[in-house]
C-alpha cells in the first residue's frame, strides 16, 4: 500500500495549499502519498478548455486530460490510480482508465455507492 494516489482536478494551485487540511479534516492518515495535476497549468489544457466553454472538440479535450495524467505519471512512477476530483473531469473517466491501466474513482462512482447502499 504504498503506491502514490493522482489527483485529477481543475486548479492544482487550489488544491495545493489545502491539501494537507483537507485530508487531515477526512480522516486521511499522513503517510498516505499523492500527486496532483491542475488542468489550468496543465501543458495540455487548451482543448480542454475550449471544451468546458462549449465550443471544443471532445477527442481533442479528451486527449489533453489523458496526456495530463500520463504526464503525472511520468513525474511519479509509483501512481497507483487516480481520483478525478472535479465533476468537469468525470467524464474522462474511462479513457483516463484505457489509457493508464490504472483505476480511476470520481464523484459519479461515489453517488453510484451510496445509492446502492440506499436503494
Amino acid at each position: 500500500r504504498d503506491k502514490t494516489v493522482g489527483i485529477l482536478t481543475i486548479g492544482k494551485d487550489f488544491m495545493s495549499t489545502r491539501k494537507l487540511a483537507i485530508l487531515e479534516e477526512c480522516g486521511v492518515k499522513k503517510d498516505v502519498k499523492i500527486a496532483i495535476a491542475g488542468m489550468y497549468e496543465s501543458n495540455h489544457q487548451d482543448q480542454f478548455m475550449k471544451y468546458l466553454m462549449e465550443n471544443g472538440d471532445v477527442d481533442s479535450a479528451i486527449s489533453d486530460v489523458v496526456n495530463t495524467a500520463k504526464n503525472l505519471i511520468a513525474n511519479n512512477s509509483d501512481i497507483g490510480g487516480f481520483v478525478v476530483e472535479c465533476t468537469d473531469l468525470t467524464p474522462f473517466s474511462k479513457a483516463i482508465k484505457t489509457a493508464t491501466g490504472l483505476p480511476v474513482f470520481d464523484p459519479v462512482d461515489l453517488l453510484r455507492r451510496v445509492h446502492e447502499q440506499v436503494k
